[in-house]
């Protein structure tokens, strides 16, 4: 087994059709269904349940795909890596930030990219339960995510805090004219609060804050990450959210964003990594984050 049948595995697992999956990797399907083929064969097991019309995993397929799909994964960041290194470039650094952690994330950002001159740095963008899960599972260096970070093997560090003390509105919403809003004005009235499945602190905390009031909203569910996709559904009259408070004096077309009148969910913004990575990269990002932890303390 090598590295590559596992790619055809993974892509055929992906689209569940042997000839997308040869468009994907540059292939005909034949050589795709060769590979599938000597792979069981290696293996002993049926890995798909083929017929002229379907493909489908079977049990022991679905229980070896994610391994399999991990694996695939390490192989490019080696390759990537590889490049990088016969550039000339020294290392390259991956790190994970939760969506819409505005000045605060930008900061780490700015500090981290700044103490690692000539290293690749690679940003991406994950809700923070799934960024510490791959944290955890040490296919990135560190993560800015939203505490709290009570996981074995990880420490963190508070580089900065923010609440959800505002609240976006249609511009032609009723109440957008008030200065100031109490949740009680959102009774029974369409709202937006992200996915229990995804961010399940952030909708829990929501949740409560307005029952502790003795409201029940209309909740309206979202998976949406990027906040000028969220404010779409806003202008649009389709609910109201709650606002980050450094987001706040951002301005959306068709919104107008009003402060609450209680006092609202406040949240802790945490840089993880792993605790047994002794690897430099990782010192300085230690240090970065304790320099930034200090500047929030002093604030």
């Amino acid at each position: 087994m090598d590295g590559r049948d596992l790619q055809y595995f993974v892509t055929v697992a992906d689209e569940m059709h042997f000839a997308r999956a040869a468009a994907r990797l540059h292939v005909v399907p034949a050589a795709v269904s060769q590979r599938i083929r000597e792979l069981e064969a290696e293996l002993g097991l049926r890995l798909f349940r083929r017929s002229s019309r379907t493909v489908a995993l079977t049990p022991a397929g679905e229980r070896l795909l994610g391994p399999a799909r991990a694996v695939v994964q390490n192989l490019a960041l080696v390759a990537d890596l590889a490049r990088s290194l016969a550039a000339g470039a020294t290392g390259r650094a991956h790190v994970i930030l939760a969506p819409n952690l505005g000045t605060i994330g930008a900061r780490f950002v700015a500090t981290l990219v700044a103490a690692l001159p000539g290293v690749e740095t690679v940003g991406e963008s994950l809700y923070s339960a799934h960024a510490l899960e791959r944290l955890e599972a040490g296919d990135v260096m560190a993560a800015v995510v939203r505490g709290p970070v009570a996981r074995d093997g990880l420490t963190s560090i508070v580089i900065g805090a923010y609440h959800d003390g505002y609240v976006a509105l249609a511009e032609a919403d009723p109440l957008a004219p008030e200065a100031a809003l109490s949740v009680e004005a959102f009774q029974a009235r369409p709202f937006l609060v992200g996915d229990h499945t995804l961010v399940q602190t952030v909708h829990n905390r929501t949740v409560q804050f307005f029952a502790e009031h003795g409201v029940a909203p209309a909740w309206r569910c979202h998976r949406i990450q990027a906040y000028e996709e969220i404010m779409a559904f806003v202008a649009a009259g389709y609910a109201a959210t709650l606002v980050h408070s450094h987001l706040a004096a951002t301005p959306f077309p068709g919104v107008v964003i009003r402060p609450l009148a209680e006092r609202a969910p406040a949240y802790d913004v945490h840089v993880a990594w792993r605790a047994d990575d002794t690897s430099p990269a990782v010192d300085v990002v230690r240090r970065a984050a304790a320099a930034l932890a200090r500047a929030h303390a002093g604030a």
